[in-house]
């Protein structure tokens, strides 16, 4: 799975993103939802999964990642939050927003996301249709 990881401590950041790894997941990490936005629109990987650590990051973060499902539907979406009201998570879960309890271990959530969404999330490689051409005279 092509896994966004949105986390302001780089050091939590590189934690999280050794343990995806070690699960067989790309991971691409980013230290803020400016970047986070840029890799999504940008990026040269199709991302599945954004997890966005809400403890680093205001009350920005919850209206971003709402406004991010809305653009992008087919991406799921993990808010992780230590102390969440529990009218904002039910909202966020109202949508699709996943919320979990920090701390998280990744393993067993993982495979109920792959299980419950698997033809629906497989690991997609990006082609770039500029790529997928075929060069001018060949036949």
């Amino acid at each position: 799975m092509n896994i966004l990881i949105i986390e302001d401590s780089q050091p939590r950041s590189a934690s999280t993103c050794l343990q995806l790894q070690a699960l067989g997941h790309a991971v691409f990490p980013v230290y803020d939802l400016i970047a986070a936005q840029h890799q999504i629109e940008t990026g040269t990987s199709r991302i599945q999964l954004v997890i966005l650590d809400q403890d680093g990051f205001d009350a920005h973060a919850i209206a971003w990642i709402l406004a991010l499902k809305a653009q992008h539907p087919e991406i799921h979406y993990w808010l992780l939050a230590s102390d969440l009201p529990e009218q904002e998570r039910r909202a966020l879960q109202m949508v699709g927003v996943a919320v979990h309890q920090k701390p998280l271990l990744f393993g067993p959530v993982l495979d109920r996301l792959r299980r419950r969404h698997a033809q629906r999330a497989p690991v997609l490689p990006f082609v770039d249709p500029a790529l997928s051409r075929p060069a001018e005279g060949a036949a």
